[in-house]
Formats: C-alpha cells, structure tokens, sequence
C-alpha cells in the first residue's frame, strides 16, 4: 500500500498565510516617529498568522514583535527602556486601564 503524497501548503512568509489567501498587496505600512514593541507569548506567536499582533507590526515601519513570557530579564527590552531620551507606555486592556490621549501621564 503506498501513502499518498501530498503537497505542502505553500506559505507567504511575510504575512504567514497561505499564498492563497496572503494579504500583503493589501498592507500599506506607516511611516511613525513613534517606536512600537510588540510584546507577544510564544504560544501566540505559534498560532498567530493574522491576528492584530502580526499584521501591526507589518503596518508599522517603526516596530518589532519581541517573544517571552517574561520580560524582566529580557536584553532586549531592557534596553529600549533604558534609553535616556524615550517614553514607554504599556498598552494592553485591563479594568484599570485609560485612554492616554484624556489623561496626563
């Protein structure tokens, strides 16, 4: 009995899905002076093809996805916070949270 031989999905490695559905003719990246760090659990980024994550950091020039679960010891993200001349504001929801465009910080 022989098995069946079948063909790999062939995969947009920009955009990560499969070619036949890939959107990247459809992502206009922004230019931004504003710098823009991805925080994202390993998990997530296994799984995540085309969620908010992935495709911000295609519309965003100015920004990275940096994978952990803990970020504490992380090199990398110690070092953009230890930057003398920047700002870093943690987005994410939660019931404590507030629109930074009302509120001063």
């Amino acid at each position: 009995m022989q098995s069946e031989i079948t063909n790999p999905r062939i995969t947009c490695y920009k955009c990560m899905r499969p070619s036949s559905t890939c959107i990247c003719e459809h992502i206009s990246p922004l230019k931004t002076k504003t710098r823009f760090i991805i925080l994202m659990h390993p998990k997530e980024y296994k799984k995540e093809k085309s969620g908010t994550g992935h495709i911000t950091n295609l519309q965003l020039e100015n920004s990275e996805i940096i994978v952990g679960v803990d970020f504490t010891n992380n090199k990398r993200v110690n070092d953009i916070l230890a930057k003398e001349n920047s700002s870093s504001f943690l987005l994410y929801p939660g019931k404590d949270n507030f629109n930074l465009s009302i509120r001063e910080v």
